[in-house]
């Protein structure tokens, strides 16, 4: 899966959370909950600063000015003549925290980013354009960090989907951070685990400095999460031989407050995760069947910090693949056996080999369609089928009477 459409799935199973588990527990969160609220950075243009200007205006989560602070301006250049290139500015704030920029590119081809690095976090704003006629003021603010998620009131949702494909089990992780707290939470040492033989690993890419690398067991959370939520994610896959059954263990991260599995699914598969509730049906915009189950973690439950999941009943895949081999086996049984032939019954056995050869081509092709057949194990059998059919065309020349 590509990074733009990882990221595109990521948002579309993270923005389910509240529904699936929150129609699962006894009422939704109050608005007036009493949870810290953050202060919203800001990003505006502004006609009394100079154009080309960036003015950059530092304060603390009480909104208090912070001088003497670094302020970095990151430079990202594209065109077409001399492709992408970076670089980086620097300004400290001055009594009042402000910092200027100035004499800076206009239009498209010039991106700017206003960042603060603080005790191993980063505060950045998001990244603007400057037009013409006008500067641009960004309001940054800058909280508090600490390492320890004992200190920061942070919980994490996760949405898990599964699909099983023709030679493997695709996995999707996305994973909501959600910091409470006027206290920006940078993590050390946050890992999960995956399975044994996992492979395929691919992090979504995030325009900040939050995400997930791979290690050699799994992944580790990297990042700044200030208050507020953040979604960073994750997929991989595991082999399928063409099982009935498939079943994997994952670990999570501290502090889950609640975890969506979802599976794509037929009519007849279950999926079962030990201690959720049974799977429900359900379908997706596309109209595709899924089968979903969540957990929200309340006060007194345990730690959710390791999950099997199940998905039994698979259908046709493994037949899919039987159907296929069979029809190679036979394209290079076929093939084999017309070199064996000799004289007059050579040439019949050369015509009939033909015709079960593009007969067998025609059933591949049919079941790959159908969705009998999945693309690898398509792309395989068409192979050996074709190879038949060379070694026919190859032994023509033999067939023809002398002169």
């Amino acid at each position: 899966m590509s990074r733009p459409a990882l990221r595109t799935a990521l948002i579309a199973m993270a923005i389910t959370f509240s529904s699936v588990v929150f129609a699962q527990s006894d009422e939704a969160p109050a608005k007036n909950d009493g949870l810290y609220r953050p202060p919203q950075d800001q990003t505006l243009e502004d006609n009394a600063l100079a154009e080309g200007t960036i003015r950059v205006t530092l304060v603390d989560p009480n909104e208090k000015p912070l001088p003497g602070v670094t302020v970095t301006l990151g430079v990202l250049q594209n065109s077409v003549a001399k492709g992408e290139s970076r670089k980086h500015l620097t300004q400290p704030s001055d009594p009042v925290g402000d910092a200027y920029f100035r004499g800076l590119e206009l239009g498209s081809g010039f991106a700017y980013r206003v960042s603060v690095a603080k005790e191993g976090a980063t505060f950045a704003a998001v990244p603007l354009v400057l037009g013409k006629g006008r500067g641009t003021h960004v309001v940054l603010h800058v909280f508090p960090v600490t390492h320890d998620l004992k200190q920061a009131v942070v919980f994490i949702q996760s949405a898990l989907f599964v699909d099983v494909k023709d030679d493997r089990v695709q996995i999707q992780q996305a994973f909501r951070v959600s910091n409470y707290g006027p206290v920006a939470w940078v993590p050390e040492n946050v890992t999960v685990d995956l399975p044994e033989g996992n492979s395929a690993f691919n992090a979504s890419q995030e325009m900040s400095d939050q995400g997930w690398d791979s290690t050699a067991t799994g992944a580790k959370l990297r990042g700044t999460f200030p208050a507020g939520e953040a979604d960073v994610g994750y997929s991989w896959q595991l082999p399928y031989a063409g099982e009935p059954t498939v079943s994997f263990a994952v670990t999570l991260p501290p502090h889950m407050a609640s975890l969506v599995v979802r599976a794509a699914a037929s009519q007849q598969m279950k999926l079962e995760v030990d201690g959720f509730p049974a799977a429900d049906p359900e379908q997706d915009e596309q109209g595709n069947h899924l089968l979903v189950t969540g957990k929200q973690v309340k006060p007194d439950d345990a730690q959710l910090k390791r999950v099997k999941i199940t998905v039994r009943d698979l259908p046709t895949p493994g037949v899919g693949r039987w159907i296929a081999t069979a029809l190679a086996a036979m394209g290079v049984a076929i093939g084999l056996g017309m070199v064996s032939q000799k004289g007059g019954q050579r040439v019949l056995a050369g015509k009939g080999a033909r015709a079960s050869l593009l007969l067998e081509l025609e059933q591949l092709e049919v079941a790959h369609a159908s969705g009998d057949v999945g693309p690898k194990t398509y792309e395989r059998a068409r192979r050996d089928i074709i190879d038949g059919l060379a070694r026919w065309l190859a032994d023509i020349p033999s067939q023809r009477p002398k002169r």
